[in-house]
């Protein structure tokens, strides 16, 4: 993994805002402690596991769902410090990454988890993506990153500038094959040898990227600071351009909805719906209301959404400062 050099500025991540009421993490490895009310406290991130949905976040919380998040089961985890991130290769093989440099597995699904990687000397990660079976990369704070050839057996830091010590929050495939990176100060990198090299990318704005999605043959949604959302056709040939998210709520997830549309969630409880022409509304969600469904405003205030999953036409799932939330919706 080679990156080009790129400009340093003052760093910000999006774990700064979701963990700033986190402790901070212990130096020393110890297992997650298993609480009651695991699925209501914070959570990062979102997966699926073929049928199974898995979500990460604080004190090491790893939570399952078999019955499409309707409820939500903990399970053991050997480390007890915030996770950021979890991607999954298939319905079986998976990895989390988070704080103290912490990379874990799974080839079970999320029932059981081993550490592949763990240093509390290092900086956080804040994503992870497998290229193939056997590559992948973590990619995190300070322009940090790591990168295995063995499946995560072994995780050796990559040999390049890493963005001139830029924040690298989020990493995604592209329809094309081709991979983006988003991070700090509008950065924005682009790999087509499967991660191999890294070029930069014209930046759409001077501020932070956190979230990025695919977008038609070629292109790519990317959310950021202060309700900045742009789309570009194709990332090599076309040019950024601004979506009107009419919020000033930093866009921290984003997720295809099934029908060529996005959900975007993040800060105050924002949840925002972009249809296949990315025009932008806020659409109206149902939450269960002691044993009721009540509609709620997608601006809640006093939270912040981390990540969000499309679950089918009228169902999806946001996590947060307040755990895991399942929603109906009108468009």
């Amino acid at each position: 993994m080679t990156f080009k050099p790129l400009r340093c500025l003052a760093p910000l991540a999006v774990a700064g805002f979701l963990s700033a009421s986190v402790a901070v993490a212990a130096p020393e490895i110890a297992p997650a402690e298993i609480a009651k009310k695991a699925e209501k406290s914070l959570l990062v991130s979102i997966a699926k596991a073929g049928d199974r949905l898995v979500a990460v976040g604080a004190y090491g919380h790893i939570m399952l769902s078999d019955d499409n998040a309707v409820t939500w089961r903990q399970v053991d985890v050997p480390v007890n410090n915030l996770l950021t991130e979890i991607y999954f290769l298939d319905a079986k093989r998976g990895w989390v990454v988070g704080h103290d440099a912490t990379i874990l597995f799974t080839e079970d699904g999320g029932e059981t988890w081993a550490i592949q990687h763990f240093d509390a000397s290092m900086e956080p990660f804040f994503d992870v993506l497998f290229f193939d079976e056997q590559r992948g990369a973590a990619i995190g704070a300070y322009g940090q990153a790591m990168i295995t050839s063995d499946a995560g057996t072994t995780w050796t830091m990559a040999d390049s500038e890493l963005a001139g010590g830029m924040h690298l929050n989020s990493i995604a495939h592209l329809n094309d094959g081709s991979y983006l990176i988003v991070g700090e100060s509008g950065l924005v990198a682009h790999s087509t040898d499967a991660g191999v090299t890294w070029r930069l990318l014209e930046a759409p704005f001077e501020s932070s990227l956190f979230s990025v999605a695919p977008y038609g043959a070629s292109g790519a949604v990317v959310g950021g600071l202060r309700g900045n959302v742009f789309t570009i056709d194709n990332v090599l040939t076309g040019s950024w351009q601004e979506v009107k998210t009419g919020t000033v709520q930093s866009v921290f997830g984003i997720d295809q909805d099934g029908a060529g549309g996005f959900w975007m969630a993040g800060l105050n409880g924002s949840l925002l719906h972009a249809d296949p022409n990315l025009k932008i509304t806020r659409a109206k969600t149902r939450v269960a209301n002691g044993g009721e469904e009540e509609l709620i405003a997608t601006a809640i205030g006093g939270v912040a959404y981390s990540d969000v999953m499309t679950l089918d036409d009228d169902t999806l799932v946001v996590v947060g400062d307040s755990g895991v939330k399942r929603m109906g919706f009108t468009r």
